[in-house]
């Protein structure tokens, strides 16, 4: 069974703000997150790995 985390729990994962968060999610870029039918909630795999390239501002935050 996969297990889920909050948009919270992600934020305090990455170290990126929960609105950031929300923002990959409408975007597609976190693999297998889902939206709670009241649309406010956020799901997202525990073990997700967080995109790359999202919001690097130079290439020595890539190393």
């Amino acid at each position: 069974m996969l297990d889920y985390v909050s948009s919270k729990a992600i934020e305090e994962k990455w170290g990126i703000t929960v609105r950031a968060v929300q923002l990959m999610c409408v975007q597609g870029k976190i693999n297998g997150a889902k939206r709670l039918d009241n649309g406010k909630v956020w799901l997202i795999p525990a073990d997700a790995e967080r995109p790359v390239d999202y919001m690097r501002k130079n290439k020595r935050d890539t190393e």
